[in-house]
């Protein structure tokens, strides 16, 4: 179940995150003022993403590469935070485009491996199923 809401989340804020820059750009604000404030606001939902994991997760359900999965996933995850809040406040990055757009590829990197586990998972189970029932 976590994982779909989380393709819910991830995919809503991202299409939010995509037509917020053009909004802002569209009332004739500067483009650093346009990143800046969108990287915030990403930088505050992958914050949120971040703690709504982490109460919803239930890792002892779980194998070992699973596991070890989610914990390079959420360290991916506070990268894509922290990027955006430097990109905000104009640290190490200039309030410039990339930092944000970068996040939110990563996002949707997210929601397609969330859905390919969503349909394959019963796949795989299936085959597994069939290979051990095979005689020989």
């Amino acid at each position: 179940m976590l994982s779909i809401s989380l393709i819910i989340i991830i995919s809503l804020c991202g299409a939010f995150s995509s037509v917020f820059p053009v909004a802002l750009y569209n009332f004739g604000m500067e483009q650093r003022s346009i990143w800046s404030i969108s990287s915030l606001i990403g930088g505050a939902f992958w914050t949120y993403g971040f703690f709504y994991t982490l109460r919803r997760l239930r890792l002892d359900r779980v194998g070992q590469v699973s596991r070890i999965t989610f914990v390079i996933l959420m360290a991916l995850v506070i990268v894509a935070a922290a990027t955006n809040f430097m990109n905000a406040f104009g640290i190490v990055f200039d309030q410039e485009y990339g930092p944000f757009f970068a996040a939110f590829i990563f996002g949707y990197g997210l929601v397609l491996y969330n859905f390919s586990l969503l349909l394959l998972h019963p796949l795989w189970k299936k085959i597994h199923d069939q290979e051990t029932e095979a005689p020989g």
